[in-house]
């Protein structure tokens, strides 16, 4: 008796993360994939790394402050471009897709996560690496802390 896949791995939520880098442009390809073939809800997820200036010393040294506007709305904008852009190619395939652009001062997995966990997901898509500086030898940062704490079944691409 053959099982029914949608019924075994049923896909309503999938969430693809997304920063704009060439894994990140093929984990967005598979995910728009996936959520046509499940008929899925397709989120674009693009974080935006707020900077925080060291503002504390224990010592009370005066320490300048620094206005990072101009750098949060560019990035912002960035992000939004970049989650946009995937989100009309998933939407030119006929996947029902949005966007969310995150703002964080922690880190991007966290949000990633975070989100995921928000938007109850039953996928998380993402590249293997980003356009982070930091690299692991198999898997970026990001896709490797999302592997490990994912509240769903991960997906990553090379």
């Amino acid at each position: 008796m053959a099982s029914d896949p949608k019924h075994l791995f049923p896909l309503e939520k999938i969430l693809v993360a997304t920063d704009g880098s060439e894994n990140a442009k093929r984990a967005v390809e598979a995910a728009a994939q996936i959520a046509r073939q499940s008929n899925a809800e397709l989120i674009v997820l693009s974080v935006v790394m707020e900077l925080v200036p060291p503002i504390y010393s224990p010592i009370g040294v005066d320490v300048p402050t620094v206005d990072y506007s101009a750098y949060l709305a560019r990035a912002e904008a960035d992000g939004k471009k970049i989650a946009d852009d995937a989100a009309s190619l998933a939407q030119k395939e006929s996947v029902k897709a949005r966007t969310v652009v995150l703002r964080s001062i922690t880190s991007v997995a966290e949000a990633i996560l975070e989100e995921a966990s928000k938007e109850n997901v039953n996928l998380i898509v993402c590249g293997t690496r980003g356009l982070g500086g930091f690299r692991r030898l198999l898997l970026g940062s990001v896709s490797s802390a999302i592997i490990e704490h994912a509240p769903c079944s991960v997906m990553v691409i090379r």
